[in-house]
């Protein structure tokens, strides 16, 4: 009694070629197998990052190979910071995958230069996903209600369109009325560090 195998064993709960950033668990049919060159039996949960190469043989000699990845770790962006604004020209980069800035495809090392906010959102091969909101602003606050080397006769106003303030070195809110005689510097500034 003999028997002709020529099927090649079937894996499941991995594919060739797949980064996954959840744990797996491959299964096969039949044979026995080598995870990265050690033994390894069916359904044993794979859960550290990295590169596998699963190989199953089947008694005939048939064999299935299924290299997979897992990267369970988000990409890393610099030059920009979540929530931060900028008064200049910045240019972001990231590690891996591949991103949309503002919903448009976006280059790695790509200079970002008008004055918006920004959604930067990155993505690797994995699922895996960093998103980074950041706002370039190299406008000065603009202030009105009093003009700079100005001498007043009357009490004044001076209000301001963005950003926090300072009278004197004093905190000020734009919209109070400066009614004592005296000399004065306004200095407003945004979040971007324009300052007026």
């Amino acid at each position: 009694k003999f028997v002709i195998d020529k099927t090649a064993p079937v894996v499941s709960g991995v594919k060739h070629g797949r980064h996954y950033n959840v744990d797996v668990t491959p299964t096969f049919n039949e044979g026995s197998a080598t995870l990265n060159g050690k033994e390894f039996t069916s359904g044993t949960v794979v859960s550290k990052e990295g590169k596998y190469t699963l190989v199953v043989t089947d008694k005939a000699g048939n064999e299935t190979k299924v290299v997979f990845v897992i990267d369970k770790t988000a990409p890393v962006v610099e030059g920009v910071e979540h929530g931060h604004y900028y008064n200049e020209n910045v240019t972001p980069t990231f590690n891996e995958g591949s991103a949309t800035l503002n919903g448009n495809e976006f280059a790695s090392g790509t200079v970002v230069k008008k004055d918006k906010v920004y959604t930067l959102v990155v993505t690797d091969k994995a699922g895996n996903k960093t998103t980074v909101v950041f706002a370039i602003d190299k406008t000065e606050p603009v202030v009105e209600g009093v003009v700079d080397g100005e001498i007043y006769n009357t009490d004044v106003t001076p209000t301001f369109n963005e950003g926090n303030a300072t009278l004197n070195g004093n905190p000020f809110v734009s919209g109070t009325t400066v009614t004592t005689e005296g000399s004065y510097t306004l200095v407003v500034t945004d979040k971007a560090g324009n300052k007026t």
